[in-house]
This record gives structure tokens, sequence and C-alpha cells, in this order.
């Protein structure tokens, strides 16, 4: 049996004061739609060789660093995953977009063709 399709959109990395292109803000119905609701936990699995982020919920993390993980914010139903560092740069390094793609408790961020 194949997986569902999953949810897809393209959208701008954000901008930091320094000026930099080294953030990612998804937020919405499409975050809760995937499980990813207000105070969840994700684990952060960086691969810069593919240019790619994938967000997984967990259910603890005992095992994780703190740079490993992310807590989902925002208020009521309408959650923010805001990622921001020199890590977004590293592994998106000449992209000005990328593709989000929404699975069930897995999110899938890649750089834009």
């Amino acid at each position: 049996m194949l997986a569902p399709k999953p949810v897809t959109l393209n959208t701008k990395l954000g901008t930091t004061r320094a000026g930099d292109r080294s953030r990612i803000w998804i937020e919405g119905h499409r975050l809760a739609d995937a499980g990813f609701i207000v105070g969840k936990k994700f684990k952060r699995t960086w691969v810069p060789e593919t240019q790619t982020l994938m967000l997984s919920l967990i259910e603890s993390v005992s095992n994780l660093a703190r740079s490993e993980y992310g807590t989902v914010s925002g208020k009521g139903d309408h959650p923010i995953i805001d990622i921001v560092g020199a890590k977004v740069m590293e592994t998106f390094p000449t992209s000005t977009h990328v593709h989000v793609a929404y699975y069930k408790q897995l999110i899938v961020i890649e750089a834009a063709s």
C-alpha cells in the first residue's frame, strides 16, 4: 500500500536581523494536520549533503542534546515552528526558497529548485 501523498508547498527562507537567510518559519493548519500541535516535541535531522531537514515528532527528549530537538510553539490551534541559525545556512547555502512536505508526524524540508 502506498503512503498518502503529502501536502506540499514552497516557502521563502526568512531573514534575521543580520539580514541573512537563516530562518525557516512554518505555521498553521498544515502543522496541526501532520500532528505538530502546540507543545509537542520534535527531532531535527539535518542532512546538508542533500540540502534536507527532517522534523519528526518524538515522545521524549531524554537522549537528545538541546540542539537536536525543538518544541512547537504558538497559541491555541495555531502552531508555529521557527528554526533560526547557522545550521539553516549550512544546510541550504544557496537557496532562497525551500520545499516543505507534510506527512503524518514528519515534515521534510528540502532546497527548492
